[in-house]
């Protein structure tokens, strides 16, 4: 176990773990905070043994030395065979246990409760074997207790059995104590229990040997262990169902009677080696894998073997021709592989392996990027494939499932030395071949009969009718042979009773539960049912704390303690019954007046040119006029200005002639839109030269724009009668027009004044089009500037990694010189995986990576990550709204499910924290059925059809950002100067902003029918945020979009990361022009 200083600026995170791979547990503080670290006050271990089946109890006292409320995260890992069998949380100084729940239950009411400042608990399964807890409040000046229970199978070792609990602390606990008993039902003649460490002395206490004992400030560094003699009464063990006693759940440890040197060893000719090289592999114990393989290549005189390195992607094999063992030039290789990038044990191909006899998979099973399920053998295939792992942090059940299927097994070399593992490789399959219950009907038997095993093998299962004295018997033997050994259990079963019957059902639904979740499509239907009927933490089901009865009745959660259980059903009774969802109706009809207000706002014909034109020319000439000569250039722009001006009043005057026919129309608006455009320039020059006359000028000419305007006001009879194919100018999508001259640093005004406009063709129609500018962005990093100076950029990449491989930021950068500079997609997406690698199920940083792939086009990866973001935040809209965006996205759009997913977020019940959500996804619904054309039947979801009204929109701006409880504001700034924000969310010329969120996600929308011509300016304003555990940079997304609504139009996405508070980024531009 890892414990001790804590970290995560401002956040506790703490780790358990062994062997070579030592998850660090520490506290981060900022240094400029001043904060110090989180300390380990206590920690208390009570071990209680009975059979083969070990319970540990462990109180963990945190105490917080400085004068704020921190938050933190305590990350365990657990060994194989250890499963977490309870949670406990001080709630007003008594310690609450949690109960087990559907994990979309737990997170919905966890985040809802918390931001009451009320303090819930919550214990989830991460990847693997990897859990975490969430610490909060931890008091200023305070402690925080809490209690972690866990259950676990002893390890054989010859003619004992072994205890292990691996301890490594940072930092000195000033109080470390262990208590542990052994019952041994009278077995008084069976041996001592005995441990290597002297003061942990078992003596005999009637039934049981129990030992203990105390220190003060200590830092163990080495594993609590101790040996137990095995007893004969204790390889089966027996608890009956409390519902239904009938029925029997059973758990037992056999010897197999797999023969050792009796048959001769397989000698394969080739052997296929799958070697996972992501990031996670500098955390495996690599040398325990490469001995393990050494021993094993040294039992064959010669072979062949194809070494298949993979991370996100499989590199191509590489064949290596050993001779009488001698594997050096195969295993310097394998060292020389670059553990980089995310886990994909979906690239594992096993058509690869075609050839070979043998196939090994290394690795930890740990798949977070891409597809996970391996692909299958070919028929052609023969070979068998064995698992090998020295790790910590597994998914074991990943691993146990590809062996399973292969028809190995699941090798841990972190129990098996590498003589033992090169034996097992070796050895021709050994299985359970038949389980015979007599009468009784046996069900969910763990593993399945049949399957390959070991010398020793746990297996348990669930009968009805059982005759105990009948007992059990289990055949093994070869595949395709009749059984060559049999184990009877009968007669001599521990009958667990009280919690550790409740362990027995446990620790067979554990197995059981591993299993059904292996399967390439699990039944999370079955698993939930399973996981809460026995307590059991799964990928689907998490330990809840609650501190009030109410909120135990408001998520009909019954609490595990009797005396809130009577108070539960109390309350519960009281209280009135709501059908579900009662809301749903009210909130789809406040949705449609939204929607209608909406569409009243973009439908409406806002002021354009003939209203904004000649005003914003004698504005901008006012201001010309206040620029002194000695400003570069000034005095033939102002004369500039002064062409402009008069243009303006020319077409102001033509206005009421050829405003109201079509045909002059059209070549009226398009001169219009040239004139528009050149003072939007005009004034971005000026901003650039003389800033300070922005201000300088004032009367008349600075009047607001009007919203008609006497040119507008005289022309309302003769618009009155254009027919409806008359309308405002389409928006149609263009490529970006060059950039202005002497174009500044990005943030700052950028233009130049265009050279003297010809007339336009009047046979042209008056198509206004869209151009979209990103804001260059170039990080100048030190690390960068390695990398561009490098020969070999790849090589300096890994270098720099050890000194800021723990940032996102870093991989980001890295990820976007391998794309953009080095033009090597394959290798920057490497890069950019292992952001998968650097947190267990962190939702920020999934969407962080997922964002990056979507940007760079890359949606079939990026709808895995979007997946688990809902997976993980199944509470948060920006879940839904994220995965179906990205499944329209697709080469092979799955229009249906996501029509269905903003379906949800459009008629969901959100927290307060999302405001007009609603209405966002209502839009980008409609706008998916346009691009998706007749072929999506959204009949099933009778949606009203007052809310299936497309509504195109000229150009849109969305901006999202990845950190919780962040206020970001976006702004756009429009050519004739209005800034439309939260605080002005409808500008006189038709743009219209989103609801404020100051505390969720975004969005933010920007979104305007008809633009004027001329140059849409959008920034990013961070306002500040209320995290109480600081995680780095935020990242915003932006998406420029024109066309919205329709079948066409534009769409680009950029990310940027924001560093600190009251900050505001230029991030892009539209640019509106005549096409």
């Amino acid at each position: 176990m890892n414990l001790g200083t804590m970290a995560a600026t401002a956040a506790v995170a703490l780790g358990m773990a062994a062997g070579a791979a030592r998850a660090q547990t520490q506290v981060w503080i900022p240094p400029d905070q001043g904060l110090e670290p989180i300390r380990l006050d206590s920690v208390d271990i009570d071990i209680d043994v009975e059979g083969f089946i070990a319970r540990t109890r462990m109180e963990l006292v945190f105490a917080n030395p400085n004068g704020r409320v921190l938050e933190g995260e305590f990350v365990f890992p657990l060994a194989p065979g250890q499963t977490v069998s309870g949670y406990e949380l001080e709630v007003a100084g008594r310690l609450r246990a949690g109960v087990v729940v559907p994990k979309q239950t737990a997170r919905v009411a966890f985040e809802n409760i918390i931001r009451q400042q009320i303090d819930p608990g919550l214990v989830e399964l991460t990847q693997g074997n990897v859990f975490r807890t969430r610490l909060y409040p931890l008091p200023a000046h305070g402690n925080k207790r809490i209690v972690l229970r866990f259950e676990q199978v002893l390890v054989e070792d010859g003619a004992q059995q072994r205890y292990v609990l691996p301890l490594h602390f940072d930092a000195p606990v000033r109080r470390f104590a262990v208590k542990a008993q052994a019952r041994t039902l009278g077995a008084a003649d069976a041996g001592v229990p005995a441990s290597p460490d002297p003061s942990l002395r078992f003596d005999r206490a009637g039934e049981s040997w129990v030992a203990s004992f105390e220190r003060a400030d200590v830092k163990p560094q080495s594993e609590l262990s101790f040996q137990i003699p095995r007893q004969a009464t204790a390889n089966w063990m027996l608890a009956l169902d409390p519902v239904d006693p009938e029925w029997v759940t059973w758990v037992a440890r056999v010897e197999t009677g797999m023969p050792v040197d009796a048959d001769a060893p397989v000698v394969p000719r080739r052997i296929a080696v799958f070697y996972d090289a992501s990031g996670s592999a500098r955390e495996r114990d690599r040398e325990r894998e490469l001995a393990a393989l050494a021993a094993y290549l040294r039992r064959l005189p010669r072979v062949t073997v194809d070494l298949i390195a993979f991370r996100d992607a499989a590199e191509p094999a590489r064949s290596f021709n050993i001779e009488r063992g001698d594997a050096g030039a195969l295993l310097d290789a394998i060292r020389a592989l670059p553990l980089d990038g995310g886990s994909s044990y979906g690239a594992i191909d096993f058509a690869q392996a075609a050839q070979a006899q043998r196939v090994l998979v290394i690795g930890d099973g740990l798949s977070n990027f891409g597809d996970a399920e391996p692909r299958a053998m070919p028929a052609s295939g023969n070979a068998i494939v064995h698992v090998l792992h020295a790790a910590q942090k597994l998914d074991a059940a990943r691993l146990d499932a590809i062996a399973r299927r292969g028809g190995g097994v699941r090798i841990d070399l972190m129990h098996s030395s590498a003589d033992e593992a090169a034996s097992a490789l070796g050895r021709r399959p050994w299985r359970v071949l038949a389980l015979d219950a007599g009468r009784a009907a046996c069900v969910d038997v763990t593993p399945a009969v049949p399957s390959t095993v070991e010398r020793s093998l746990l297996i348990a299962g669930r009968c009805r009718g059982l005759d105990v004295d009948a007992g059990l018997q289990l055949a093994f033997g070869r595949g395709g042979e009749s059984a060559g050994h049999h184990v009877h259990l009968r007669g001599n079963a521990w009958r667990a009773k009280g919690d550790m019957a409740a362990s027995v059902h446990r620790l067979w639904a554990q197995s059981h539960l591993a299993d059904l979740d292996a399967d390439p499509r699990p039944d999370t239907a079955k698993i939930t049912a399973l996981a809460t009927r026995h307590g059991v933490v799964t990928r689907h089901t998490s330990l809840l704390v609650l501190d009030r009865i109410e909120d135990y009745v408001r998520y009909r959660i019954e609490p595990p303690e009797a005396e809130l259980r009577e108070q539960y059903h109390a309350l519960l009774a009281s209280t009135p019954k709501t059908p579900e969802d009662a809301g749903r109706d009210a909130r789809i009809a406040s949705l449609a007046q939204q929607w209608r207000e909406f569409r009243d706002w973009h439908g409406r014909r806002h002021p354009w040119l003939e209203s904004v034109l000649v005003a914003l020319a004698q504005q901008e000439n006012a201001r010309w006029r206040a620029v002194p000569d000695s400003v570069d250039g000034a005095a033939a722009l102002r004369e500039r200005s002064g062409r402009l001006l008069k243009l303006s009043e020319q077409l102001g005057e033509r206005w009421l002639d050829e405003g109201g026919d079509a045909a002059t129309r059209r070549r009226w608006e398009a001169e219009a839109a040239t004139v528009m455009r050149d003072l939007d320039q005009l004034r971005r020059r000026r901003l650039q030269l003389a800033p300070e006359s922005e201000s300088a000028a004032s009367g008349a000419s600075d009047r607001p724009v009007p919203t008609g305007g006497a040119i507008a006001e005289a022309g309302v009879a003769r618009r009155r009668a254009v027919r409806d194919s008359d309308e405002a100018p389409v928006l149609a999508s263009a490529p970006p027009p060059p950039p202005p001259p002497s174009a500044p640093a990005p943030g700052e005004a950028t233009a130049a004044v265009a050279a003297e406009e010809a007339a336009p063709d009047a046979s042209l129609p008056p198509l206004l089009s869209a151009g979209i500018n990103i804001a260059g962005w170039n990080p100048d990093t030190p690390y960068l500037r390695m990398l561009r100076a490098a020969d070999d950029p790849y090589a300096a990449y890994l270098v720099e990694r050890e000194q800021h491989g723990n940032a996102p930021s870093f991989f980001l950068d890295c990820a976007d010189y391998f794309r953009e500079e080095a033009k090597n997609p394959g290798l920057a997406v490497r890069v950019l995986s292992n952001i998968a690698e650097l947190g267990l199920d962190d939702t920020a940083l999934t969407r962080v990576l997922a964002y990056r792939l979507a940007q760079w086009d890359l949606y079939a990866l990026a709808v895995g990550q979007f997946e688990s973001a809902l997976a993980q935040r199944p509470e948060e809209p920006q879940s839904y709204r994220d995965l179906a965006l990205a499944l329209s996205r697709l080469p092979q759009p799955q229009w249906t499910r996501a029509v269905e997913l903003l379906w949800q977020i459009a008629t969901g019940e959100w927290h307060g924290r999302f405001p007009g959500i609603e209405l966002i996804a209502l839009h980008e619904l409609n706008d998916l059925l346009a691009k998706a054309g007749s072929g999506v039947d959204v009949s099933a979801l009778a949606i009203p059809a007052e809310l299936l009204q497309p509504l195109p929109i000229g150009l849109r701006v969305v901006l999202t950002w990845d950190a919780d409880n962040t206020d970001i504001d976006l702004w756009v700034i429009d050519p004739v100067g209005d800034k439309a924000y939260y605080g002005q969310n409808q500008t006189r010329t038709g743009g219209h902003v989103s609801r404020d969120f100051t505390q969720g996600y975004g969005p933010e929308v920007y979104t305007i029918a008809r633009p004027l011509p001329g140059t849409y300016r959008i920034q990013a304003n961070y306002y500040g945020d209320r995290r109480q555990s600081v995680s780095g940079p935020v990242t915003v997304q932006v998406e420029f979009q024109t066309g919205f609504g329709e079948a066409g139009g534009e769409r680009q996405a950029i990310t940027r990361r924001l560093e600190s508070g009251k900050q505001t980024i230029d991030l892009g531009e539209f640019t509106v022009g005549i096409d």
